[in-house]
Parts: C-alpha cells; sequence; structure tokens
C-alpha cells in the first residue's frame, strides 16, 4: 500500500511539474507582453493574498532566484515584514 501512495505521489509531482512548465512556456510571455509591470505586480499580491499566510514565505523563497536583483528592493517594499 505504501509503495502505491508513493507511485501516485511522485505521478501527481511529474503531472504538475510538466503543466507548470507549459504554463510558464506559453502563457508568461503573454503577461510580460500584455501586462505593464504594475500590474503584473497587482496579479502577483492577489494571488499572494489567496494563499494560506503559512504558505506566503514558502512561495517567496521559491520566487527569490527569479526576482533580478534590481528588483529585490521593491519586493520587499511591497512585501512588508516578509523578506526575502
Amino acid at each position: 500500500m505504501y509503495r502505491g501512495l508513493v507511485c501516485k505521489v511522485e505521478e501527481v509531482h511529474r503531472t504538475l511539474k510538466k503543466h507548470l512548465a507549459k504554463e510558464e512556456e506559453q502563457l508568461l510571455p503573454l503577461l510580460l507582453l500584455h501586462f505593464s509591470f504594475s500590474e503584473q505586480a497587482e496579479l502577483v499580491a492577489q494571488f499572494l493574498y489567496c494563499i494560506p499566510l503559512a504558505t506566503v514565505e514558502r512561495v517567496l523563497a521559491w520566487l527569490k532566484p527569479t526576482v533580478p536583483k534590481v528588483s529585490h528592493h521593491a519586493v520587499n517594499r511591497g512585501s512588508g515584514a516578509v523578506s526575502l
């Protein structure tokens, strides 16, 4: 039974990674093209407001490597007490 659960978790993980990679490949260029920087920031803020607070720190830590160094100040200013 334990092995079956592990297999299912791995399957979900693979499917999710494939979906997110496809989303990044297809949707990210459209978002960058059609939304201003401030509109993109607003979308990120709306997303962060929708997830549990305990998860926000993990999400920001995950995003930190993708944020250009020059934008860290803006992210920190917008995130209040949460630091990157």
